[in-house]
């Protein structure tokens, strides 16, 4: 924050958008700025827009480096920083960042539509979460993929051992944070339909339901979801970074971006 005022001080736009706030003096070079002048105010030396502090130029490019970590799509990452940050060229450096990365360029062409039906959303949080095995990825490890249907929060855990046993352990881990579910939806995989997994459900009152063979779209919502994940994975490839970190980094960003609202989910 220290710095934020800093360079505020310095800043000519800023300087220029205080003699327009405070005495109406609207220089021809901040027409961006007197569009919004009804919502402009100062706290000591910062400059607001409503409730998201407008970051001086210098600090743009930083405050877009650290926005873009994990990789997130142009629309991920406007809604990132709209929920905090603002400055008149926003969507454009944004969209000028992301086009210009090679990884995102090499990996993020459109994905084809799955087939699809609608699914009611629920109530609230962590009442129905799916969850998904992808791999086995190039390091001989299977990532298991938890996503919840109503915040869209999800969690990645990476094993080289997949047996139900192993997947019970975790859920156990994840459940001792975030509570029971209602139901979990999950794939036909041999893990899935076990009996131990099954009496595991049974015992903490959880409904399983399994997809329907050979349309695993019925769980589209975590097939969206794979796709986001492989193309990080990919990015960590291109760019050589640590497969992990990369998917931290990921998993940061993703759920740190807020949602967007929804009536419904698409499975």
């Amino acid at each position: 924050m220290s710095s934020i005022v800093a360079y505020s001080e310095k800043d000519q736009e800023i300087y220029k958008v205080k003699k327009g706030v405070y005495q109406n003096d609207w220089d021809d070079s901040i027409k961006s700025y007197k569009f919004f002048e009804n919502e402009l105010c100062f706290h000591d030396s910062i400059l607001l827009r409503g409730n998201n502090i407008v970051i001086p130029q210098q600090l743009c490019k930083s405050v877009l480096d650290a926005a873009y970590q994990g990789h997130p799509g142009i629309v991920a990452m406007k809604g990132r920083l709209r929920s905090k940050v603002w400055w008149p060229r926003i969507d454009k450096d944004v969209e000028q960042l992301v086009k210009a990365c090679k990884g995102y360029t090499l990996v993020g062409l459109p994905n084809p539509t799955a087939p699809m039906k609608r699914r009611e959303l629920p109530a609230a949080p962590w009442i129905d979460v799916t969850m998904y095995l992808m791999g086995p990825l190039s390091s001989n490890e299977y990532l298991l993929v938890v996503v919840d249907y109503y915040s869209r929060y999800k969690e990645v855990n990476n094993y080289k051992n997949i047996t139900s046993l192993q997947i019970i352990k975790m859920v156990k881990e994840m459940f001792s944070r975030l509570g029971y579910p209602i139901s979990i939806t999950a794939d036909n995989g041999k893990q899935f339909v076990s009996e131990e997994f099954r009496s595991f459900c049974k015992e903490c009152n959880i409904k399983l339901f399994s997809t329907v063979p050979y349309w695993p779209q019925m769980i589209g919502e975590v097939e969206r979801q794979n796709r986001d994940i492989l193309k990080r994975l990919r990015i960590s490839q291109i760019e050589r970074k640590d497969l992990k970190e990369c998917l931290w980094e990921y998993l940061l960003m993703y759920n740190s971006t807020p949602p967007y609202s929804y009536r419904e989910v698409t499975v």
